[in-house]
């Protein structure tokens, strides 16, 4: 990558800061001491804060899955996801990819340690799920990814949770599992990820818009990610009502 971020330690927690950003340990414990929660709607582990006439979004990294109720907010790993994800943001931002800006990356220096990034707040934009759908916000979604993946990053966690729209334009968000799979992303990559956007718009109810969606003027393989999981809608429909009995 031709960006990078420069490093700083501060007591027990390493930094990794956007290069176009000067920023000492005093600003660190001001940050700290002022983090507000945030009343973003459907996002858990979330502070806010203002620096240098701009609002942020501190977000706090937490296991998923099995691992979710066993290690909570604490890794292990040599390479931290936050150092991870401030570069490929670093990197979307110089290709002039609507992503937010990244302020600094951190770890505590424990070996079990917590992690987590700061980025600028996108005010005033809402994520899909908050949003009616109609053929200009799909083909606008659809034309953003392409552009995305034309960079050649893999989004395995692409959901409509993580797309937001805001006066016209789309951005994206978390990044904190991405990586940068090849120059551009193959198309059975793309294809994943499709489909697993169809059953992020199944959950939240906005699958329906698609069944009348003529899928003109995109690739093939976003209607085939759509028809592929059409056949195995109505079984994730069950299993999500049965775990909520």
């Amino acid at each position: 990558m031709s960006v990078n971020y420069y490093h700083i330690k501060c007591k027990n927690i390493t930094l990794a800061v956007n290069p176009k950003v000067k920023i000492n340990c005093g600003d660190l414990r001001f940050i700290f001491s002022s983090l507000k929660d945030s009343p973003l709607k459907g996002r858990k582990n979330l502070k806010e804060f203002s620096f240098l006439m701009k609002n942020y979004v501190l977000r706090e990294y937490h296991h998923g899955g099995i691992l979710r109720n066993v290690l909570k907010n604490k890794y292990w790993s040599k390479n931290p996801r936050a150092f991870r994800e401030i570069l490929i943001l670093l990197k979307l931002n110089e290709k002039g990819i609507n992503v937010p800006e990244p302020l600094f990356a951190g770890k505590t220096q424990d070996f079990f340690y917590t992690q987590f990034i700061a980025t600028e707040k996108i005010e005033n934009a809402r994520d899909l799920s908050e949003v009616d759908l109609n053929n200009k916000v799909v083909e606008g979604v659809f034309k953003s990814m392409e552009k995305l993946f034309d960079t050649g990053l893999y989004h395995p966690d692409m959901n409509i949770k993580n797309i937001l729209l805001k006066e016209g334009e789309v951005y994206f968000i978390d990044f904190d599992k991405a990586f940068f799979y090849a120059k551009s992303l193959p198309e059975e990559k793309r294809y994943k990820i499709y489909k697993r956007l169809f059953r992020s718009f199944h959950k939240m109810g906005k699958l329906q818009f698609f069944l009348e969606y003529k899928f003109e003027n995109t690739p093939p393989y976003i209607q085939k990610a759509f028809k592929d999981y059409l056949k195995v809608s109505s079984i994730r429909s069950f299993l999500w009502i049965f775990n909520k009995k």
